[in-house]
């Protein structure tokens, strides 16, 4: 006998439904699903052979599609798959993680789709200096750079030698050369590369010479005879400001860190002697040597890449008259104190920036370029000696610049590897000239996508919004487009139908060719099935399926030519989530339509999302951050935003996106170990054979390491440590660390508990407390969201008191409560008595706090209160418009059915009927208990009964 069976026609619906989750739940292990996309006749009555034989196979669903059987499914892709580095034509690199040199990457350049190449030189080398390095390991932040860079991806690299109209040319752009192509603007420097010289060499000199050129005749005004200190003389600027020094017979003074460099200087000019070297690494002695050397009077000019005590020891090192030259830029952006006696000598102090030279005044611009073509013609400017290494081995690269050792330059080989093309990670990027069409844009994440869409090229928005700018943040996102030079269109047009389609793209039409029409409308009328009308079904298949319809008319007449046809569709359509049915169908429609466009060669791209926590409707109506639906996780938007454009990259009309609950707690993308991580930054090979109780600075740690090796531990496991204490750290406690994940500051102290504080929400509450005596009350917080540790420090500051925020590190296995409380006790006992500090995490709410404090006080400390504070009003009152429509205030049947769905899998027709059979709130009660008992059995019925209750009387007030 044939089981039921549901059958939707192609032609009529193009509806798939959601029965894949259901068809193992009681009353739904009979349904059989058969969906028909061609003139397939489907007789039960009369089944064909073919038809006979796939009902035989007896599964669930089934779709027949271009002749043969199939069915619909989920496939698993993963984010490296996706993200595979291909070949492409134009590419840049950068690192994905900053601070993290083992993740520099070769990614795909904006430049791909410029039209313009009459002004892209094609580079064949880069030199490395030491900015790209500081911006690598984060040292330097990119909001220092000129222009609106720190707004960009491609900032690496500002010296390079390639191929300009045929010709071959070397020069120096404000950033964006270390690139297989770079566009020559009027505020860069360019050469031509003589004969003599090979392309490798010729990208050794521009920024070296340019900066010493600049420091040393255009602001230092050196004169012939004069003494010069230069510090780090075998890099490349100390070894181009030796030559230009020695060129007007200065004297030389130059500081080196290892023999082998001092050597190596010697051979390069044979002017230097013995009076021409002193250490680089220890302050008084270079000091005491300059002057010894120059009888107690100091140097005309010091060139300084030294920082800190070296830095202040060299300024002690000038004449009365002297100049002090700063091209290091460490204590420049750490804004380092310099003591003001000096001035006292009549001293200048004065900053190089290079960048000065590329964005500001002609004068000095041309000054620099006449000096350096100059110095070409006559032999003084040189290539300077180089390691070169290829453009698949940037990682090392960096890291052997990051060491000091190198002598001159460090170079990247970039196109003779690979003359096909470079490995690069894929990027989406938008044509300025094209005009793009958002429909539901100006909600919370279109306003997120059409951010996006901005930063990788695109300048002409098309909003299609029915309400318009309706709020101030819509308002200032518009303006500040615009200020960016964005145009910026909105449009009411209700492109549900043929003619407000065809107004809103001739309206996108008359700013650019329409390069990309997106869909992200939604309309909510969600229900349970039986109160499910066609009226739920009409008002949410307006904005997703009439509306997909008329859009795909309209381009296919007005933009045949579309690059990009996307639709927001949500996995409720394959997934499934109760109360979604409306919604569940439009967006399965739009992913067919999708599938269709695909089919006969136009684009087409359907994004199943997932719940997302930071904006959007979820945010909106229920908080967001911690709200699981039907399994899964919010997604937070950088996540979004980095998945849509790996997705508009590929070719499947339908792709998927979200966070299951289950991967939440775990450690999916930090499998590797502290200890690995941190040897690889160390370039120790083999840890066995490390020294466990050796400290990171007795392995060879710099300060480069350090800081590269702070950011990890906070970026792959929450551990913030002070700068200070890294250097102390050994594989020993980097082993501990695997374990316990915790602040390891030394020196903890014992502290009285006094009030622990459980904070889901922020309470708009003032809240009062007092302090008990002589004695400080302590406030740990569970989980604080962000700001709500600096919140209740400035409510409280009137008291003694300090707060302190509990981190939650993901991957701390949670089998009880009492291991969660364990954990958070482990924080507790190992905080310094040194202020107030915040971490962000994940709760297990208010009974954590309690396990908190009980295993506090049976260790013998005071626990005096446990406040809990709860502003949380949008989750009860999203409950309340979506039941609105049956007389939820009085049904006790629905509070219970609610409240059980919530916390297991049940029949739902079939429980509703039994505690709808029982008379008194009680006997329901008793009943849902009962059930719940069954999946909670740690629980007494008495507490599943209050649990029921509580939820019930809050589920009240939110109505």
């Amino acid at each position: 006998m044939i089981s039921p069976v549901i059958r939707w026609d192609h032609s009529d619906t193009w509806f798939v439904p959601s029965f894949q989750n259901e068809s193992s739940k009681e009353g739904y292990e009979n349904i059989r699903c058969y969906c028909t996309q061609d003139d397939y006749n489907l007789d039960f009555d009369k089944p064909s052979e073919d038809l006979e034989r796939q009902i035989n196979l007896d599964l669930v669903f089934n779709v027949h599609q271009n002749g043969s059987w199939g069915c619909y499914c989920n496939l698993s892709v993963s984010h490296k798959d996706l993200g595979k580095p291909r070949s492409v034509t134009e590419s840049f690199a950068n690192t994905l993680h900053p601070g993290d040199l083992s993740a520099i990457q070769w990614i795909e350049s904006p430049l791909k789709i410029k039209p313009d190449e009459s002004n892209l030189c094609s580079i064949h080398y880069s030199s490395l200096n030491f900015r790209d390095v500081m911006l690598v390991t984060g040292k330097l932040s990119k909001d220092a750079l000129p222009g609106d860079l720190a707004f960009q991806d491609c900032v690496l690299g500002i010296e390079f030698a390639g191929e300009l109209n045929g010709k071959f040319v070397c020069g120096i752009q404000s950033a964006k050369c270390l690139a297989t192509s770079v566009k020559i603007d009027d505020s860069g420097f360019l050469f031509d590369v003589p004969d003599k010289w090979s392309l490798a060499e010729a990208a050794t000199v521009p920024a070296a010479y340019g900066t010493a050129y600049y420091a040393l005749l255009v602001r230092g005004k050196m004169k012939k005879g004069e003494t010069v200190l230069i510090h780090a003389g075998s890099g490349g600027v100390g070894q181009a400001a030796i030559a230009i020094a020695l060129s007007m017979n200065c004297k030389v003074i130059t500081t080196v860190s290892t023999a082998e460099k001092r050597q190596f200087l010697r051979n390069r000019f044979p002017e230097l002697d013995d009076s021409s070297f002193t250490d680089s690494r220890n302050a008084s002695v270079f000091e005491e040597f300059v002057m010894k050397v120059t009888n107690g009077r100091g140097v005309d000019i010091v060139l300084n890449s030294l920082s800190q005590d070296k830095l202040e020891a060299s300024v002690r090192c000038l004449a009365k008259y002297g100049r002090f030259l700063e091209i290091g830029k460490f204590d420049l952006f750490n804004n380092t104190a310099l003591g003001m006696e000096i001035f006292l000598r009549s001293v200048n102090f004065q900053g190089i920036l290079l960048d000065d030279v590329l964005q500001g005044p002609s004068e000095d611009k041309d000054q620099v370029e006449d000096l350096l073509r100059a110095g070409i013609k006559s032999g003084v400017v040189i290539p300077l000696p180089h390691v070169l290494f290829s453009n698949n081995q940037l990682e090392e690269a960096f890291r052997f610049m990051a060491t000091g050792k190198h002598m001159g330059k460090v170079v990247i080989s970039i196109r003779d590897d690979s003359p096909s093309g470079i490995l690069s990670v894929p990027r989406t990027y938008f044509y300025s000239q094209k005009s793009y069409v958002l429909v539901g844009g100006l909600g919370g994440m279109g306003m997120e996508i059409a951010n996006w869409m901005v930063s990788r090229g695109a300048r002409n928005l098309v909003f299609i919004s029915r309400s318009g700018l309706s709020t101030g943040y819509q308002a200032y996102r518009v303006k500040v487009w615009r200020d960016q030079g964005v145009n910026v269109i909105i449009d009411n047009s209700d492109v549900s139908t043929e003619s407000g389609a065809q107004t809103a793209l001739k309206l996108a039409v008359g700013v650019g060719p329409v390069g990309g029409i997106f869909n992200l409308a939604l309309v909510l009328t969600d229900a349970m099935f039986p109160n499910q009308t066609a009226e739920h079904f009409e008002i949410v298949s307006k904005a997703k399926i009439l509306a997909t319809i008329e859009l795909d008319r309209a381009s296919r007449s007005l933009e045949p030519k579309l690059d990009h046809f996307v639709c927001f569709s949500s996995i409720a359509s394959s997934k499934g989530n109760a109360g979604q049915t409306s919604y569940g169908f439009a967006n399965s429609f739009m992913e067919r339509l999708c599938e269709e466009r695909c089919k006969i060669g136009l684009p087409g791209l359907a994004i199943q999302w997932g719940a997302i926590g930071d904006v959007g409707v979820l945010h909106n109506l229920m908080g967001g951050k911690d709200v699981d639906v039907a399994g899964v996780a919010p997604q937070k938007i950088a996540s979004c935003l980095e998945m849509f454009d790996l997705f508009l990259s590929q070719s499947h009309p339908v792709m998927s996106s979200f966070v299951p609950v289950t991967s939440v707690a775990g450690n999916d993308e930090r499998t590797q170990t502290v200890t690995g991580l941190v040897a690889h930054i160390l370039a120790i090979k083999n840890i066995a054979k490390v020294k466990m109780g050796a400290t990171l600075i007795e392995l060879g740690m710099d300060s480069l390491m350090a800081t590269e090796i702070k950011i990890l531990l906070e970026d792959k496991k929450g551990i913030s440590l002070p700068a200070t204490s890294i250097g102390q750290l050994t594989f020993s406690k980097l082993m501990e660390m695997e374990s316990i994940e915790l602040n390891l500051n030394e020196g903890s102290t014992a502290l009285e508990f006094k009030q622990i504080t459980l904070l889901h929400m922020p309470s708009e509450s003032i809240i009062k407390m007092e302090s008990k005596g002589d004695k400080a009350l302590n406030l740990f917080m569970v989980h604080p969201l962000d700001g709500t540790v600096f919140l209740l420090q400035r409510l409280v500051k009137d008291v003694d008191v300090n707060v302190y925020g509990l981190q939650w590190v993901k991957n701390i296995p949670a089998d009880s409560i009492e291991s969660v409380a364990e954990f958070y006790i482990k924080q507790i006992k190992t905080i310094q008595e040194m202020g107030p500090y915040q971490i962000g995490g994940y709760s297990y709410g208010a009974a954590v706090a309690f396990e908190i404090a009980l295993q506090l006080e049976r260790q013998g400390e005071s626990v005096e209160n446990v406040v809990l504070l709860d502003g949380c009003h949008k989750w009860p009152k999203f409950f309340a418009q979506t039941f609105i429509e049956r007389d939820f205030e009085r049904d006790d049947v629905a509070w219970l059915t609610y409240f059980l769905f919530l916390h297991m899998a049940f029949n739902f027709k079939k429980v509703e009927a039994e505690l709808s059979s029982l008379s008194e709130w009680d006997e329901r009660l008793n009943k849902t208990a009962e059930l719940l008992c069954e999946v909670y059995p740690t629980f007494s019925l008495d507490e599943l009964r209050d649990l029921a209750t509580a939820f019930s009387d809050r589920l009240s007030i939110g109505y």
